[in-house]
């Protein structure tokens, strides 16, 4: 009889929300942050409104993703009202505080800041010089990546576009807008650093800004 085969202990980590109303994802933020739910998509849309305070922010995340266990993604559908005075991330990072979280990846004139020490993202920040969708990277606290996204990739009010950031378990990262490969960059972010998958909207006026998110789905595969 020959001998048993050893099957490996492939598994997959997954958080999928298509907002019908409700979610299971952590939500905080900054101020007094806002969530309410449409039905113009299918499955629905969460509608992610800041407070009315400069820097006011509102947070969704799923964690533990270690990219060193397997590949991962996170991939969201959103589309904004208005441009102005507002700044968003889509992506992975190992530290987002739980009681006055600040985004991630943030713009000002022509300078990138990284709060996380490992994680990547799309970025969008009316404070930089230009407003173009940006992705950043960081890794052991050094920034790994710094660029506009692709020719750069144009946003549009009103306009969905689906966003997609990938890590490997050699700590490479690719940046998806659209289903096109805008970006990506070897040795980005630590692999063995545990990540949250989020979305983020923070305002840059003493005013409420929102950002309506279709989906928001995040995946680990081969996790053991």
């Amino acid at each position: 009889m020959p001998a048993a085969v050893a099957m490996p202990n492939i598994a997959t980590y997954e958080v999928k929300e298509d907002f019908p109303g409700g979610h299971r994802l952590e939500a905080w933020g900054v101020g007094t942050e806002v969530a309410t739910y449409a039905t113009d998509k299918v499955g629905g849309v969460i509608v992610m409104t800041t407070g009315a305070s400069d820097d006011d922010n509102f947070v969704l995340a799923a964690q533990g993703f270690k990219p060193s266990l397997g590949p991962c993604s996170l991939e969201v559908r959103l589309e904004m009202a208005s441009l102005a005075l507002i700044s968003f991330n889509v992506g992975f990072a190992d530290v987002l505080d739980g009681t006055t979280p600040v985004l991630p990846f943030e713009y000002a004139t022509a300078s990138l800041t990284t709060a996380p020490a490992s994680g990547a993202a799309f970025l969008f920040d009316v404070d930089a010089t230009t407003d173009v969708l940006r992705v950043g990277a960081v890794k052991a606290n050094v920034d790994t990546k710094d660029a506009a996204a692709g020719e750069p990739f144009p946003l549009a009010v009103d306009t969905p576009i689906t966003l997609r950031v990938e890590m490997d378990p050699s700590g490479a990262v690719r940046w998806y807008a659209d289903g096109k490969l805008v970006a990506s960059q070897a040795s980005a972010i630590t692999p063995t650093s545990i990540h949250k998958a989020y979305v983020m909207v923070e305002t840059r006026t003493a005013g409420a800004k929102a950002i309506k998110v279709d989906y928001f789905h995040a995946v680990q595969n081969g996790r053991q």
